[in-house]
């Protein structure tokens, strides 16, 4: 009950706060605008790209695969290809794509929306590209971020999804050369598939979507699982309690794995607790002692994934690594559940019985997380393993 109160309170000051913080994009926009008036660059150089990918270590994971074919195909027409990336996967992406040689651009986000003075460098540093067209496949714009890049850059033609309703809607489907249509449904990695066919025409049903990272060696036990209790949302993290039950449950069935602890450093408050209450001896808590691709190694030779909805569910289900997510249901359908070829993945919703595509894909909202009981994920876990 005190989890359900303190959910529907948490919506409505949601909410409030998602008014509040619209007001506040739009009055930064403009104060970023401002800025970039220095450094509009009116000249393109024909045959030159600017792909931009600014979102999250889970976002680009999802983007890799159709990021490759984008690459060679763009290689195949002899354009010249810049990458404006989020310097957070900055070695994932070197690590993916080091034989194509392409010249980059690494944006702090944290320096980019706090520092003037880091602005000031990154503008002058990406007007000098003049490309003669800029690349948005991000399903999720910003305005503050794609809305500021394309002002640089006002003869260069813009190619993007369109948005949908919102209160930055005019200013994002705006003076675009090529706005493609969004799509009813479809999951992160078939929406950016979608968007290389739509730009090249091309059928790409056949690609493959796995990912071979060259990874480093790290000394892992042989058999283990892994529990990752991160997310960037508080609504997305499932109490470390409920997942200690679930990890001693699994650990009864499993008596030989390790129990591997997996996160950021600011996950190590959430494994401590997980400490406190797992009463089992198998325990290895790595949570903030691994970099992306140490973390990328030890996701890719677990037996099992249990972990919120985070970047370790993507590192996992695209290694081939069974992967199973406890989410609050939000953006239902984009990221979680994963498509069905996907046999690897599995996935519980509070009320998932109710979830369809049709009414909640993409749903902005969330679910009660704590909504779920240690039961019902044993249940469907079972279910989803075969045991």
């Amino acid at each position: 009950m005190l989890h359900t109160i303190k959910h529907i309170l948490s919506q409505t000051v949601a909410s409030l706060q998602k008014k509040k913080n619209e007001n506040k994009q739009l009055a930064k926009y403009y104060d970023m605008l401002n800025e970039v008036e220095s450094v509009v660059q009116k000249q393109t150089n024909e045959n030159t790209i600017l792909l931009v990918r600014l979102d999250d270590i889970g976002d680009f994971l999802l983007f890799a695969p159709s990021l490759k074919l984008l690459i060679e195909n763009f290689k195949n027409q002899n354009k010249k290809l810049y990458f404006l990336g989020n310097a957070v996967w900055k070695p994932i992406f070197e690590n993916l794509f080091p034989e194509f040689n392409i010249e980059t651009i690494w944006l702090n986000k944290g320096e980019w929306f706090s520092n003037a003075a880091y602005r000031k460098v990154k503008f002058e540093q990406i007007s000098e590209l003049k490309p003669e067209k800029i690349l948005f496949p991000s399903f999720t714009r910003s305005i503050l971020l794609e809305g500021i890049f394309k002002g640089v850059f006002p003869n260069a033609k813009a190619v993007a999804w369109s948005t949908k309703s919102g209160f930055n809607k005019h200013i994002l489907n705006h003076n675009y050369s090529l706005l493609f249509d969004r799509p009813e449904h479809g999951h992160e990695l078939e929406i950016n598939q979608s968007f290389v066919e739509k730009y090249f025409e091309l059928d790409l049903a056949s690609k493959s979507i796995f990912l071979r990272f060259n990874l480093p060696e790290f000394e892992l036990p042989e058999n283990y699982f892994v529990v990752c209790m991160g997310g960037n949302q508080a609504s997305k993290r499932w109490s470390e309690k409920s997942y200690a039950k679930l990890a001693e449950h699994y650990s009864s069935m499993q008596p030989e794995y390790s129990c591997i602890l997996l996160g950021g450093e600011g996950d190590v408050s959430s494994s401590d607790k997980f400490k406190a209450t797992y009463t089992k001896s198998n325990c290895i808590d790595l949570t903030g002692k691994t970099n992306l691709l140490e973390f990328a190694m030890v996701c890719k030779e677990a037996q099992l994934i249990i972990c919120n909805d985070t970047s370790a569910a993507h590192f996992g289900a695209l290694q081939g690594t069974k992967v199973f997510v406890i989410a609050n249901g939000n953006r239902y359908g984009r990221f979680f559940p994963y498509p069905k070829d996907f046999q690897n993945v599995g996935a519980i919703f509070p009320g998932s019985k109710n979830f369809t595509l049709i009414k909640y894909y993409d749903w902005e909202q969330k679910m009660n997380i704590h909504l779920i009981q240690v039961k019902d994920v044993k249940i469907a876990l079972k279910d989803f393993l075969g045991i």
